[in-house]
């Protein structure tokens, strides 16, 4: 049995497939659009471009079969989660294509390379303070640097021990979130 025929002027298959008018035309000059007796062949024409009978249906809300008329939103929801599907594996593909790029790295390499260089970071700051800050103020007040240096140490650790408490409560106020055993501040 043959579906009926739906057919619309070029102008109107236009607005249909979201392209100009031209294009229309360019494309039926390509063979890509059905023309019969002046008018576009809607079903055969999108089925050329790649759309399925469905979609025009749903697009045009004019069911070209009982079955289609029966059950509208269940056509609705199959649309739906195939453009659903779709998006979901455009979306995978560019995050695939952004890891491979080096675009993109896992959360876990990143918190791994984060801790690496916040640790440097640190280390480079308790030398700072340790030693080139220590010598710098013994010196310019007749001080031994190495008591300066371990008064440095000492008031560096409680400052740290505090930062670790308060940390601690901050992520024992989220929701969800149990809080890890405090480190030693030393």
């Amino acid at each position: 049995m043959d579906a009926p025929r739906v057919e619309m002027t070029q102008a109107e298959y236009a607005r249909h497939r979201g392209v100009s008018r031209q294009a229309i035309g360019k494309f039926a000059a390509a063979g890509k659009v059905v023309i019969v007796g002046g008018k576009v062949d809607v079903v055969a024409s999108d089925r050329l471009l790649g759309e399925t009978r469905e979609r025009v249906n749903l697009r045009d809300d004019e069911p070209d079969t009982p079955a289609a008329a029966a059950a509208p939103a269940e056509s609705g929801r199959l649309t739906a989660a195939k453009t659903a599907t779709e998006v979901y594996r455009a979306r995978l593909a560019q995050l695939q294509y952004e890891e491979k790029t080096r675009k993109l790295i896992s959360a876990e390499a990143a918190a791994k390379e984060w801790g690496r260089e916040l640790s440097k970071i640190v280390g480079d700051t308790e030398t700072f303070l340790y030693t080139t800050l220590a010598r710098a103020v013994a010196e310019r007040f007749g001080l031994d640097w190495k008591a300066v240096s371990v008064a440095c140490r000492e008031a560096y650790r409680q400052h740290r021990a505090a930062v670790a408490q308060e940390a601690q409560a901050e992520l024992a106020q989220l929701p969800g979130a149990s809080p890890a055993e405090p480190e030693d501040a030393g």
